[in-house]
């Protein structure tokens, strides 16, 4: 009887470090080992996988390297990606290096946010100058220079236009609460649909071109509804959520990964001629992994006519 019990124990001992294994090897990085990947059949498989949209300038001669800046992080997943964007020019290849998938989707998760709050910030008079407590203050400041300088106001009536700044001043602060009352909430990346438009040679049977579509949350910058302000220096402007989609076209893929610090990617790119130059790139633990166009066929791949 006490054989059989140890032996019991043996086996549930086993079946313990066998989900333990298990339960390591999905918490750990989920990087690719296969030895062809194609973003939309891989998206669609039922596990978790990040790549990464980034984008490279003059600064890099237009190549992948460790500075250049990463734009959106697309969690894949059952054929959707969950999109977070990351804050402009603030986050590059060198801050993924080393990093597991769980370290990556919470660095993610706060760099979106960061991406909210720099793209809200009322006091940033530079990049958000047109949000309406900066207007204010410009044109504040602007009331105050030619009310010292009236001269400087040319040949128009300098007393009447001095009045016209102080009614627009008491209008756009009369609305100022409004305005700041319509600035959206955060909102939480949420998994959408990806799909794909190929196009192939001349015999119809090779994809040389591949359009990948993602959705995400998108702030943009859209007109207040106010009345048009003859004195004040900038239109107001406020900032509103959009459901973005957005068409990445790539021609070249890699036969080999690009090793960038300690890790290995591989993915899309296009040819740049002087300009930006666009990557969608995933982490591989293959030194053998090359990357390949979707093909006809797959769920969510049609083509482009």
């Amino acid at each position: 009887m006490k054989r059989y019990i140890k032996r019991l124990t043996s086996v549930a001992l086993l079946g313990i470090a066998i989900l333990s294994l298990s339960a390591c090897g999905k918490t750990g990085p989920n990087q690719v080992n296969e030895k062809k990947v194609s973003f939309i059949r891989d998206a669609q498989s039922a596990n978790q996988r990040i790549w990464y949209m980034a984008e490279s300038d003059s600064s890099s001669d237009y190549e992948l390297s460790k500075d250049t800046h990463i734009e959106q992080i697309l969690v894949t997943k059952n054929g959707k990606a969950t999109v977070y964007n990351m804050p402009d020019n603030d986050f590059s290849m060198r801050d993924i290096d080393g990093k597991s998938d769980n370290q990556i989707i919470t660095l993610a998760q706060k760099k979106d946010k960061e991406h909210y709050k720099d793209f809200i910030d009322q006091k940033d008079n530079i990049g958000n100058k047109t949000y309406i407590q900066n207007v204010i203050k410009n044109t504040e400041s602007d009331y105050r220079y030619y009310k010292k300088h009236p001269n400087y106001l040319g040949s128009i009536d300098a007393h009447k236009a001095l009045r016209d700044y102080q009614d627009e001043l008491t209008y756009l602060k009369a609305n100022e609460a409004t305005i700041l009352k319509a600035t959206p909430k955060y909102e939480k990346p949420t998994p959408k649909l990806l799909n794909a438009k190929v196009k192939t040679d001349n015999s119809g049977n090779n994809v040389n071109f591949e359009n990948i579509t993602h959705r995400r949350l998108e702030l943009e910058k859209d007109s207040a509804k106010l009345k048009h302000l003859k004195w004040a220096p900038d239109d107001v402007e406020v900032p509103t959520y959009y459901n973005y989609t957005m068409t990445n076209g790539f021609r070249l893929i890699y036969d080999k990964p690009v090793k960038i610090l300690s890790e290995m990617y591989t993915g899309y790119t296009n040819p740049a001629n002087d300009s930006n130059e666009t990557f969608l790139m995933t982490k591989t633990t293959n030194k053998d992994t090359v990357s390949d166009f979707d093909k006809l066929g797959t769920k969510h791949v049609s083509e482009e006519q």
